[in-house]
């Protein structure tokens, strides 16, 4: 899948613990007995399952609502992704991961991308509003991309779905174009200094507001769309 290429460029910045939560109802089959478990257990008004330390105010956060489902997921610091074409933030709620805490097998991967393209790598990503569902060509895009985490055999593929703001039939490689049928939501960027010699230390403060993305492409059994209630992506490099 062409978004591995854009996923193999991303560098960690200040990735240094996890912790997630969701609804102990409506679990999402995604292909495999592992999506069939509840969750970690109950969430507090954070998205930081009790009992944890709380997160401070600049950590990263989404609240994702995929079929009955509701994930709300933080994080300290999130990624920044080089492409030829789209560069941006992503966080990712991923079991794999080692700082992944309590997010457990059997709920979904799930990465939410913001991507830009466009401007000057030595300016920045250009600050300002954005809205999904403008009708002109695009030049901020919204991903989420969900995958099951059940064990699969070897040489075959787990279940994934890929959603997105765009009508690109690869939204992580594809050159802008109008809005996908149905997208909706805004981006607002307040702040974005880019890396200047050290990888990981761009410092950026994004938010993303009741977004609906429609699926692009995916392999097995997903709803048509998801929507990210509220998601607010930053990095405090040190």
């Amino acid at each position: 899948m062409m978004r591995v290429n854009l996923a193999t460029s991303f560098s960690l910045a200040a990735l240094l613990l996890g912790a997630a939560g969701c609804s102990s109802e409506g679990q999402i089959d995604l292909g495999g007995a592992a999506g069939k478990g509840n969750s970690a257990g109950a969430a507090g008004a954070s998205g930081v399952p009790a009992g944890s330390a709380p997160l401070p105010d600049w950590a990263s956060r989404m609240i994702v609502q995929l079929g009955e489902t509701r994930y709300v997921y933080s994080h300290l610091g999130a990624l920044t992704g080089y492409g030829e074409i789209w560069q941006g933030p992503s966080l990712r709620a991923d079991s794999s991961n080692p700082n992944g805490g309590d997010w457990p097998l059997g709920n979904p991967i799930l990465e939410l991308s913001v991507l830009f393209t466009g401007f000057l790598r030595s300016d920045g990503f250009p600050l300002g509003t954005y809205d999904l569902a403008q009708p002109d060509t695009q030049k901020v895009i919204v991903i989420l991309y969900v995958a099951s985490q059940a064990e699969v055999p070897l040489g075959q593929t787990a279940p994934y779905a890929i959603y997105s703001s765009t009508s690109a039939q690869d939204p992580y490689v594809d050159p802008p174009t109008t809005p996908a049928v149905g997208a909706s939501g805004t981006v607002t960027l307040v702040e974005h200094a880019p890396d200047t010699q050290d990888v990981g230390t761009s410092r950026f403060d994004l938010s993303v507001s009741n977004v609906v993305l429609p699926i692009n492409s995916k392999l097995g059994e997903y709803p048509s769309t998801t929507s990210i209630e509220s998601a607010h992506l930053k990095n405090r490099p040190p």
